[in-house]
């Protein structure tokens, strides 16, 4: 049961955004980096990452973004998208 001092957050997010920030996610901890480390490494501004993986914030990977980060994590393109093809366009997150 939720208590009043619960806050329930929905977020609609596209589907395919949610899958490849999951997948550049689970890369990144499997490579011992931080949130940090990985905007440093593509040489964006501190906290660009940890903007992305917070999904109540606007920050998205775009495809520019795609081949940095197959740089940063020592791994090809196809590594970096998600490994399932979206069912849907859009997608809430509790």
């Amino acid at each position: 049961m939720i208590s009043p001092e619960d806050e329930l957050i929905f977020i609609e997010i596209s589907q395919l955004d949610f899958l490849l920030i999951e997948r550049v996610r689970t890369l990144r901890i499997a490579n011992g980096m931080t949130q940090l480390q990985l905007t440093q490494k593509m040489k964006l501004a501190d906290g660009f990452i940890s903007k992305v993986e917070t999904f109540t914030e606007r920050a998205k990977y775009s495809i520019r973004h795609i081949n940095l980060l197959a740089s940063a994590l020592n791994c090809t393109i196809q590594d970096i998208l998600p490994l399932e093809q979206p069912k849907y366009d859009m997608v809430i997150l509790t």
